[in-house]
C-alpha cells in the first residue's frame, strides 16, 4: 500500500503505511522504504535516521546504503553519497542505479578516472536497467570534455543512446553531445549539421546554444 501512494506521490500517505508496517514488523527493508519515502518528502534529517536505523538492523543490506545514499546525493553531499554507493555495489554489485549515481558522484568531485570506471559498469552489464541510456550520454561527455583523445569511443556511446531515444528533447540533448565530440576531434561539417538538429529539438538549454555558437564561430574562421 505504501509503495501505491508513493507513486501517486502522496508521500505523506506512503510514510504513516510504512510505519505501521514498522510498528508491527521493525525490518531493514521497512526503514529502507521509509528513508526513500522520507527523502522524496523533503524531510532529509528523518531519512538518514530511517536509513542508519535499518543498517543497524543488517549492517549488509544494500538498499539501506542506497537509500542513504540517495539523501547525500540530494543534499549534493556527494563525498558521503559516493561512500554508501560503494558500499551498495559491495554488498549487490548487480544495482545499477547505484553504479550509476556513483559515476555521478565521482564526476562532480571531478575523480573521472573513477567515475568513467563506475558508468562503464552499467554500460557492459546494465543494458536493461533505466540508468544505461543516461550512463551512455554521461560516459560519451566524460569521454569529450574531461578526458579528451577517447572521441570516437564517445561517439560510438553517443549515437548508440540516440538509437534507442524515441523522446525528442532527450534526442536533442544526446545529438549535442554526439555533435560537440565532431568538433572536439576537428570535423566541423558533421558538428555542424548536428548541433543545428540538437537546436531544433532542444531551443532553450544554455549549453546547447553554447556549443552552437562556439561551433559556428570555430568552424567559420
Amino acid at each position: 500500500m505504501a509503495n501505491c501512494f508513493q507513486s501517486l506521490g502522496q508521500f505523506a500517505l506512503a510514510i504513516t503505511n510504512i510505519q505501521i508496517a514498522i510498528d508491527i514488523e521493525p525490518r531493514a527493508q521497512f526503514y529502507a522504504n521509509l528513508s526513500e519515502y522520507l527523502r522524496q518528502a523533503k524531510q532529509y534529517e528523518e531519512a538518514v535516521d530511517a536509513a542508519e536505523t535499518a543498517i543497524t538492523i543488517d549492517s549488509q543490506f544494500a538498499l539501506a546504503y542506497r537509500a542513504l545514499g540517495n539523501v547525500y546525493f540530494e543534499l549534493g553531499d556527494y563525498l558521503n553519497a559516493a561512500y554508501n554507493y560503494q558500499l551498495v555495489v559491495l554488498y549487490d554489485p548487480g544495482e545499477m542505479s547505484a553504479w550509476y549515481n556513483l559515476g555521478v558522484a565521482y564526476s562532480e568531485m571531478g575523480e573521472l578516472d573513477e567515475a568513467v570506471m563506475a558508468l562503464e559498469v552499467v554500460v557492459t552489464e546494465g543494458h536493461d536497467s533505466p540508468e544505461y541510456i543516461s550512463s551512455l550520454n554521461n560516459l560519451a561527455y566524460l569521454y569529450i570534455d574531461k578526458l579528451e583523445a577517447h572521441y570516437d569511443r564517445a561517439i560510438e556511446l553517443a549515437e548508440t543512446a540516440l538509437a534507442l531515444i524515441e523522446d525528442d528533447t532527450q534526442r536533442g540533448y544526446v545529438l549535442d553531445t554526439i555533435a560537440w565530440g565532431f568538433f572536439k576531434s576537428g570535423d566541423c561539417a558533421q558538428a555542424n549539421v548536428l548541433i543545428l538538429e540538437a537546436v531544433e529539438l532542444v531551443r532553450d538549454n544554455p549549453e546547447i546554444q553554447d556549443h552552437l555558437a562556439i561551433i559556428e564561430s570555430d568552424c567559420e574562421s
